[in-house]
């Protein structure tokens, strides 16, 4: 128990008091005793004591007045009163004194302890009451303050009256003396005096002036560190609180309060209590905690209020600066206007920018106060802090340059001299490079905000779009002027025709337009082998060449790239292709920084332009390459103008000579025209040249003119013409020395222009006829043979022109073209009546046939044969022919449907007999392709053979046969029976068996071949029974290759199969099939030798068809035989290099019973290499 729960005895009576202390002690309450009411009265008046029993027999006091003195104080203890005498008045005394209880001497300590006990329940109870209450108004006054505070961050974004108001709640509810409200100011990181409540004015100055430190000068509490409350009932003494702020005036108690924003703190209240001491329990520092909540979040939505008012801001400036930056088009007052806004938004001092030209970065613009921190025109990338902002490509900010140890002091040295301490810096971005920076200063350290900074990044940006358009447009203007001034070049070089006029307005345009020292222009030689300078300087000789070749250095490349070669700097220098040694001695090939260009006009370079500023050592500017190009091509276009004026002058003065020859050939050119169509006019050789020489004696003006024809050795075959006299020729032409010969030697024409100056050619029957000149002309053919000599004769002298003897020349090529063509004439007919003979003399018929399937020629043995007029199927269609003959014997359709393959794909052929009822012949037909020059398939023949007695013979023999093969098979029944007899008597004599086996094999080989006989002449006449059914190739090959394991051991082959197992179902007669199988697997085992391999393959082909293989690696079959092997009673060449036996009658026996299934069966091999044969059939189903 506590003291409140302590009991206090009053009786004069020791032992009663004795009694009583020792029973309550007993019951566990601590108990005091006093002996008189004096000293009674004392001790309630220390107020330790929840209860007292009062003796009213007390002689030193009234006990009514002690009770009522118990009463006054400030928690009065409850009284039980006991007396040894119990009166009327005593008991009223006690009920009035409000008395817990009224006991009488002696004690009944039981009743005793149970009243005690009541009294002390009772005393709890109302204890707790008043301690809930007070709860209760604590909690009421908090909602109250939270309340109020809610009311004021909502009503408000006014940060100091409400926090003003927040401060006097905080007062109210902690019913403190003093508060107030501290934020942490960016620029120095400490915490100011913002808002405060009931200040002393005495301390107004030291609580409005004084900041908080957050994280220096010792003062680091757990306010900072823990985001908890602080608080001291005793400031003066407590270490947390020796910072100056708190010893500058006196006070008692004090709590801080963190606020806290996005988990940072940004401040705090600081609360006081002057006099009184003043502790806080967990549920207080919960309560202030989330009064402290509240207020963060009011100072969150206040600084996004104030961080939407700067955006707004920094949107309306940058609008503002866009639209000022719009309306300028100048660069440098666009560069002032940017740096003065820059100064301006984050209130600089001093602002400049700088612009990347080259490697180094130049002034653009800046602010009079930035001439000193700005002053040295040009920066290398990465020097000073300006250097650092280009080369990062990111924004610096330092804001105390004095204090500030992150860069090198060198680079802000020029800054702090003239007392700038804060610098920021923000690249601009051209085209996703950085093309400068933007820099603002200013006098004092300045902490620059993330806004501010973001807020110069955007203006950068607008500064970067504006410098950018104001340079596009300054390079629109400064093209445009030299866009004029070229054009004005060009139209200088156009004004004159003469070239050396146009070379000498290009070099005032290259040195005036494009600002070039020296220009010179080297064009290519006639022969393209050197380039030779046009223009020179003054410090040049005119002669000046270089070789087409690589020695020509740079000059050779920009002539063989056809591209200018741009040497402005020793990098391009050494890249370039370096000019040879030996033309370094000429002063003008020495430069160093120079631009080569070519001359190209249409598809040809013409030449090269150099130019270069060696006199004034001028740099030459990237910028001037385009446009001297440019001027370059329009002196390319300028001099092939005047190349081709020249020219066209030329040709018109030439055109201007020939005229009046052209004038005076005109008729003649008509007259040549005549006798060239007079040499096609017909192809009678002789009636064509008589009139064709005549034509051309009259067009040139001869008096005669002869063609002597010459045979293929060279001698006269005879000649045609007409002299200049009707009398005898002269002479024989062909006489050796003459001038026919001597044309026919060499081949060239010979012009006498007078002929008493060639005896020796001349004979002189020419001379008495008053011959004066003479031209031959060879008549040469194709393979260069001579096919004659054309002589004119002329009775008056002439001069032979050029262009007359090109004439006549020409001539004398379309004779030779007509004679040709004569003697092709000839021999085509020639050869046409000597096909026509052939082709009705042949015995069998032909019809030549075109692709389209119309009939081109028939002969009369092809009308004989198919009872039609040859002449009168001319242009008709073979498939019509061949259905006005189509029969209704077996197996006539299918005839005419090879025929109708054939008209589908002539290249692939065919053959087939054709059987005609009417005359009851049979006709074998063969088609073969028409090929022409290229290989192309154009037709094809159908020739038609009247086998009609063959095919009797061939019946007559297969009956024969059938016969004398159906009268053996008794006999020979017989034979083979008498000898199976006579090889099972006993007592036989070894070598008379040995007779008796032969003789048994030789009939079961005589009984084979006569069954083989006998079933090709019921296939070949269709009276053998076939039995379709579906049956399972593969089955049946497994039992036919077991039947045939002796003869395969035998022989030592080894036999694979594939496929067997999975083979299809086919529709085939089994013993039919099975006859096939053993065949041709007998054949393979025959031409295998010992050791060889041989493999069955059984597969589906196209998914409707089964495939049959046989592979061996046996002797093999000849190209030759292929064609022929399944042919009765046929036998490959090559048969003899093994010894086996056989009849040929085997494949053929295949081919009728596959052909009869509705299968196809062919082979193919190599001789040496093995054969493989194939047959497929319908898969069932």
């Amino acid at each position: 128990m506590g003291e409140q729960d302590a009991i206090l005895v009053i009786d004069h009576d020791p032992d009663a008091a004795l009694l009583l202390s020792d029973f309550l002690e007993r019951e566990g309450y601590a108990v005091a005793v006093a002996r008189t009411g004096v000293e009674g009265l004392r001790l309630i008046r220390q107020g330790a004591f929840a209860l007292v029993l009062l003796d009213l027999e007390l002689s030193d006091a009234d006990p009514t007045s002690l009770m009522r003195e118990a009463a006054l104080i400030e928690a009065p203890p409850e009284i039980i009163v006991v007396t040894g005498r119990a009166t009327l008045d005593s008991a009223i005394q006690a009920i009035e004194s409000r008395s817990a209880g009224y006991i009488l001497k002696p004690v009944d300590l039981s009743r005793l302890g149970v009243i005690v006990a009541r009294v002390f329940d009772r005393r709890r109870l109302a204890q707790d009451n008043t301690r809930l209450h007070a709860e209760l108004a604590e909690r009421l006054a908090e909602s109250e303050a939270l309340a109020a505070i809610s009311a004021t961050v909502s009503s408000t974004l006014d940060v100091r009256e409400a926090l003003r108001r927040i401060c006097r709640e905080l007062v109210r509810l902690l019913g403190a003396d003093t508060s107030a409200v501290y934020l942490q100011d960016a620029g120095s990181g400490r915490l100011v005096p913002t808002a405060a409540c009931h200040v002393p004015s005495e301390y107004l100055e030291t609580l409005s002036t004084t900041p908080l430190p957050l994280k220096e000068e010792g003062f680091f509490l757990p306010l900072w560190r823990e985001r908890r409350p602080v608080y001291s009932d005793d400031v003066a003494g407590d270490p947390r609180f020796t910072h100056g702020m708190f010893r500058s005036f006196p006070h008692q108690s004090g709590l801080l309060l963190p606020l806290i924003v996005e988990d940072d703190v940004i401040g705090g209240f600081y609360i006081v209590w002057w006099t009184a001491r003043r502790s806080f329990s967990e549920r207080d520092l919960r309560g202030l905690d989330h009064i402290c909540e509240q207020v963060g979040f009011f100072l969150r939505n206040a600084r996004l209020y104030e961080q939407a008012g700067r955006n707004q801001h920094r949107l309306e400036v940058l609008n503002d600066v866009s639209r000022r930056l719009a309306a300028v088009h100048d660069p440098e007052e666009v560069l002032t206007v940017i740096v003065n806004e820059a100064a301006r938004l984050v209130g600089a001092e001093a602002a400049g920018l700088r612009l990347l030209e080259g490697d180094d970065l130049v002034v653009g613009a800046r602010t009079e106060s930035a001439a000193g921190v700005m002053a040295r025109p040009r920066l290398r990338i990465g020097e000073s802090l300006s250097g650092l902002v280009v080369a990062t490509g990111q924004p610096l900010v330092v804001e105390d340059l004095a204090e500030d140890t992150r860069h090198d002091p060198a680079h802000k040295r020029g800054a702090l001299e003239r007392g700038f301490r804060g610098f920021v810096g923000v690249p601009l971005r051209a085209r996703e490079r950085t093309v400068g920076t933007l820099n603002v200063f200013t006098k004092g350290a300045r902490h620059f905000l993330p806004d501010e900074v973001a807020l110069l990044s955007a203006l950068a940006d607008q500064a970067s779009l504006a410098i950018e358009k104001a340079r596009l447009l300054r390079e629109a203007e400064e093209g445009r002027a030299l866009l004029e001034r070229l054009s004005r070049a060009a139209i200088a070089m156009q004004s004159s025709w003469e070239r050396s006029e146009r070379l000498a307005a290009f070099v005032r345009a290259a040195r005036d337009v494009v600002g070039f020292d020296r220009v010179n222009v080297f064009l290519l030689t006639a022969d393209g082998s050197e380039l030779e300078a046009v223009t020179t300087g003054d410090d040049e000789p005119s002669e000046l060449r270089l070789p087409v070749t690589a020695a020509a250095g740079p000059y050779y490349e920009a002539l063989r790239s056809r591209r200018p070669i741009a040497v402005l700097s020793d990098a391009d220098l050494a890249r370039v292709l370096p000019l040879d040694r030996a033309h370094l001695d000429r002063p003008y090939l020495r430069s160093r920084r120079f631009v080569i260009a070519p001359l190209v006009a249409g598809d040809r370079v013409i030449g090269v332009v150099s130019a270069d500023n060696k006199p004034s050592r001028r740099p030459i500017s990237p910028r001037s390459i385009e446009p001297f190009s440019s001027l370059c091509q329009n002196l390319a276009m300028a001099l092939e103008e005047s190349r081709l004026y020249a020219e066209a002058h030329a040709r018109e003065a030439e055109t201007t000579r020939l005229y009046a020859a052209a004038k005076t050939l005109s008729d003649g050119l008509a007259l040549l025209n005549q006798a060239a169509r007079a040499l096609h006019r017909t192809l009678d050789v002789d009636a064509m040249l008589d009139d064709a020489l005549r034509e051309l004696a009259k067009a040139f003006g001869a008096s005669g003119a002869l063609l002597h024809r010459l045979a293929d050795d060279g001698t006269l075959s005879r000649s045609v013409g007409h002299w200049v006299s009707t009398g005898q020729r002269p002479g024989d032409p062909g006489r050796l020395g003459g001038l026919s010969d001597h044309v026919r030697r060499t081949r060239a024409p010979a012009l006498l222009r007078d002929v008493t100056a060639h005896p020796e050619f001349v004979h002189p029957a020419n001379l008495a006829h008053g011959v004066r000149s003479m031209a031959a002309f060879p008549i040469v053919g194709q393979n260069e043979r001579v096919l004659g000599v054309l002589v004119l004769y002329y009775t008056t002298a002439q001069a032979f022109g050029e262009t007359e003897t090109r004439l006549l020349a020409s001539y004398a090529d379309q004779l030779a073209t007509a004679l040709e063509n004569a003697g092709l004439y000839e021999e085509t007919q020639t050869q046409r009546v000597r096909l026509a003979q052939i082709f009705d003399s042949t015995s069998d018929g032909i019809l030549l046939v075109s692709r389209e399937g119309e009939i081109q020629a028939a002969n009369r043995q092809a009308g004989e044969l198919l009872g039609f007029d040859p002449s009168s199927v001319i242009g008709v269609g073979l498939s019509q022919l061949a259905a006005s003959r189509r029969g209704t014997a077996p197996g006539h359709d299918r005839v005419f449907d090879d025929l109708a393959a054939i008209l589908q794909k002539p290249e692939q052929g065919g053959e087939g007999d054709l059987e005609l009822q009417r005359s009851g012949r049979t006709i074998h037909w063969a088609g073969r392709p028409i090929k022409d020059a290229s290989g192309a398939t154009v037709g094809f023949t159908l020739t038609l053979h009247d086998v009609t007695h063959e095919r009797q013979v061939s019946q007559m023999k297969t009956d024969f046969v059938s016969f004398v093969t159906h009268q053996l098979r008794t006999p020979l029944a017989g034979i083979k029976w008498m000898l199976e007899l006579a090889s099972q008597a006993p007592h036989v004599p070894a070598e008379a068996g040995s007779y008796v086996e032969d003789a048994r094999t030789a009939a079961e080989r005589l009984i084979g071949l006569v069954n083989d006989l006998l079933d090709i002449a019921r296939l070949e006449s269709g009276k053998l029974t076939v039995t379709l059914q579906p049956t399972s190739l593969g089955k049946l090959t497994r039992s036919s290759v077991d039947d045939l394991g002796a003869l395969i051991r035998d022989k030592g082959l080894r036999l694979s199969t594939i496929g067997l197992d999975d083979a299809p179902m086919v529709m085939a007669d089994p013993q039919l099939l099975r006859q096939v199988i053993v065949n041709l697997t007998s054949n393979a085992l025959k031409y295998t030798p010992s050791g060889g391999d041989i493999s069955i393959r059984i597969e589906r082909d196209n998914g409707r068809t089964a495939r049959w293989t046989i592979t061996d690696s046996g002797i093999g079959i000849p190209n030759t035989a292929l064609g022929r092997l399944f042919e009765k009673f046929y036998r490959a060449e090559n048969v003899h290099t093994v010894e086996t036996e056989g009849t040929g009658l085997g494949l053929y026996l295949v081919r009728l019973i596959i052909e009869r299934l509705a299968g196809e069966v062919w082979c193919e091999s190599e001789e040496g290499g093995g054969s493989a044969f194939i047959f497929t059939l319908p898969i069932s189903g």
